[in-house]
């Protein structure tokens, strides 16, 4: 390999060293673009997932709350019913 570099004429050695070296960062760019737009996609999806969730919990807290401040007994069988 080394005998075909040294047959290349210098600037067309360039040309090719620069035009490898752009096409090398556009595919890295691109790839690492898709890298970061996937995981926004699993993101969001799992924010979606989790909204259930912390609406109950809250919803929760807030019985345990108002049932403290009535003086109620505290039934904790309402947390642990599954979510719908």
């Amino acid at each position: 390999m080394g005998g075909v570099l040294k047959s290349v004429d210098t600037p067309l050695a360039v040309g090719v060293l620069t035009a490898s070296t752009t096409i090398f960062i556009s595919v890295i760019s691109i790839l690492v673009s898709k890298y970061f737009e996937q995981k926004l996609i699993i993101r969001n999806e799992q924010r979606i997932k989790k909204i259930p969730i912390y609406e109950k919990l809250i919803e929760f807290t807030f019985k345990i709350l108002t049932q403290a401040r009535d003086g109620k007994k505290i039934r904790v069988q309402f947390f642990l019913s599954p979510i719908k």
